[in-house]
């Protein structure tokens, strides 16, 4: 995350939430009292039993208050069997959990939660865990979450968890409770008084908005097995090829597979004019000045990309990792760090000379001491394992030792924030090649063919490139050119394209292959996504019956169909009353029409698409 917490809450807009307060507070004290379910006022009970349920609204966007109108009350059932057992069996065990002093309070709120549901599945009512979820919330606002949805709090821990402690991270479990709780303690540690304010819905919208169209949330397990899928093939083959119909988000799940293995990104896209000189290396013009224009030699993107890769292995890792710490106080992405006496650290800060410094707890100046990187070095050279780190006996003794006279617990808690990104930098490096296949593909790699196989990387895939003669003293490819054992390569392209011939056997036995499927599209892309929770189950609906009738469909398959970024273009409509008119209109007819030129029988199957685009039921 590029933000701290704080400043990503202090950007949101400020609700006010008396309403809330009021509501929480009446029932609370509906319980301290031993208000009979008989005293207790019709219009308590409806908002209760209502979406009009302040914690139903107080953290929801317009689009769930568009819900909440639309689905009115709960059954009956559920209220009635609540309120007829509220006297014997709610009011006393309520006691035990509104206190916040009352020990073992966490186990109790469970208990609560179970006994709620039973008493309403007996009652004839669903086991709608939201609901009950509310209620607990309405009597202990001081520790469950605004979030009464399990799954959506699930996605919030794991969204919170860049921002915790690495040695500590959040970890969302499977019970509601804990992960509120959790979120709770957390985000009060995170931002004091802010918590008390909107922000706890908004703030888990905003982080997940941040990658929505590919956050593959950790509560979708069918998400993180499927990235897992594609990494592990990008790792075991160094060469792998997405494929897949138009707009199944090809190109997104090639950075996010980048993304999971924490590597740096180069992107290009193929095309038909591209070539060589574009991607390896070759003559530009240049001017040398009183009218006088040549040539020279210039590396282009993939060559540059391969001299950054080895830069990357041949920088140590101490540097690497020391640089990206020091920039991230810089960037006050991080601001304080854990001490070995498992306190947090005073705010950090740095200097132009590259040293890092801590803010006094006495006066808020910065303070005199400070960890240098030389020094630093020097102590990692002894000390270059957590573990080593954490066997020290005597921490004065035996960093004084080393570095001499230093504040010694300044250098202990940044040289292990040092050797904690050592193990979590990949080093790797990842080059996306979009549309791969739209580029003469022998033209454009050249000798490099020999280079790019994955049992060829490294110096042994070393190759002379066409102008080898030209490359100056001191490059690192003055003896010949090869791709570094930390670069990988994917590739994006549709099996439809007429240009897939161009990619010959040759390439096609260095990479790996693998399809991106119209369905998988719509789990990533549109399932999850919050600006489509009213519409995504109308969009499955249309965009599966109209992929069924696309494979069906004489002259065409499964590869002719159409992936969900097509219909993510809803929202450029959403505000029309014909708003799936326009999307086909504008978008799917035009590309549906190619795909049916030269079919005699085009207009025909044009207007079956079409019936298949409107059917409200894949069972029609």
């Amino acid at each position: 995350m590029n933000k701290r917490l704080l400043d990503i809450c202090q950007q949101l807009p400020d609700v006010d939430v008396s309403e809330f307060h009021r509501f929480t507070s009446k029932w609370i004290n509906y319980v301290k009292s031993n208000t009979t379910s008989d005293n207790i006022p019709e219009s308590d009970w409806n908002q209760l039993f209502t979406r009009s349920n302040p914690v139903a609204g107080i953290d929801r966007g317009e689009m769930q208050d568009r819900i909440k109108q639309r689905n009115g009350e709960r059954e009956t059932n559920e209220r009635r069997s609540f309120v007829s057992k509220w006297n014997k069996t709610f009011l006393p065990i309520l006691k035990g959990i509104i206190n916040p002093d009352s020990g073992n309070r966490i186990e109790k709120i469970k208990d609560v939660r179970d006994t709620m549901r039973n008493v309403i599945i007996q009652g004839g009512g669903r086991n709608t865990k939201a609901a009950i979820n509310r209620m607990l919330i309405t009597f202990c606002p001081d520790i469950l979450i605004r979030i009464p949805n399990e799954d959506n709090t699930k996605e919030f821990m794991e969204l919170l968890r860049p921002f915790s402690n690495p040695d500590e991270p959040l970890s969302a479990k499977e019970d509601w409770v804990d992960n509120s709780t959790n979120i709770m303690k957390f985000l009060k540690r995170q931002l004091g008084e802010t918590i008390q304010k909107r922000t706890i819905w908004d703030v888990y919208i905003s982080l997940k908005n941040s990658d929505k169209r590919y956050s593959m949330a950790t509560n979708n397990e069918r998400g993180t097995s499927m990235l897992d899928k594609y990494t592990s093939l990008l790792k075991t083959n160094k060469n792998l090829i997405l494929t897949g119909a138009p707009g199944t988000g090809k190109t997104y799940l090639a950075k996010a597979i980048a993304k999971a293995i924490n590597a740096e990104i180069g992107f290009v896209q193929f095309h038909p004019s591209y070539d060589y000189t574009d991607f390896v290396e070759g003559l530009r013009p240049k001017n040398y000045g009183t009218g006088n224009v040549g040539f020279e030699r210039k590396d282009r993107v993939f060559k540059e990309f391969c001299k950054r890769a080895l830069q990357r292995i041949q920088i140590s890792a101490f540097d690497r990792a020391y640089d990206e710490l020091f920039d991230a106080i810089k960037n006050s992405t991080v601001q304080t760090i854990p001490l070995k006496s498992g306190k947090q650290s005073t705010l950090l800060s740095v200097s132009q000379d590259g040293t890092i410094k801590w803010v006094s707890a006495k006066n808020d100046s910065v303070d005199v001491n400070s960890v240098s990187k030389p020094r630093l070095r020097r102590l990692f050279e002894v000390y270059n394992s957590i573990e080593k780190l954490l066997n020290i006996g005597n921490v004065n003794e035996e960093i004084r030792g080393i570095i001499g006279g230093c504040n010694t617990t300044y250098y202990w808690a940044i040289l292990y924030e040092v050797l904690k990104r050592i193990g979590q930098k990949s080093g790797l490096c990842v080059f996306i090649i979009d549309e791969i296949n739209r580029g003469e593909i022998s033209k454009i790699f050249g000798e490099l063919f020999f280079s790019i196989d994955p049992g060829y990387r490294g110096e042994k895939g070393k190759v002379n490139t066409q102008y080898q003669n030209m490359i100056e003293e001191g490059d690192v490819f003055k003896d010949g050119f090869y791709v570094p054992e930390n670069v990988y390569i994917i590739g994006t392209m549709n099996d439809i394209d007429r240009s897939v011939e161009s990619m010959d056997f040759a390439m096609r036995r260095r990479f790996a292959w693998q399809e991106v499927t119209a369905e998988e599209s719509y789990t990533n892309m549109i399932e999850n996504d919050p600006e489509f929770v009213l519409v995504k189950d109308e969009i499955k609906q249309r965009m599966f019956s109209l992929n069924k009738a696309i494979a069906e469909t004489e002259g065409l398959d499964e590869a002719y169909q159409i992936g969900a970024a097509y219909f993510r273009k809803f929202l450029d409509y959403k505000e029309k009353a014909n708003a799936f008119d326009c999307l086909w209109e504008n978008h799917l007819k035009g590309l549906l029409f190619e795909y049916l030129r030269g079919n005699r029988r085009a207009k025909e199957l044009l207007e079956k698409l079409h019936d298949a685009y409107n059917k409200k039921s894949l069972n029609e």
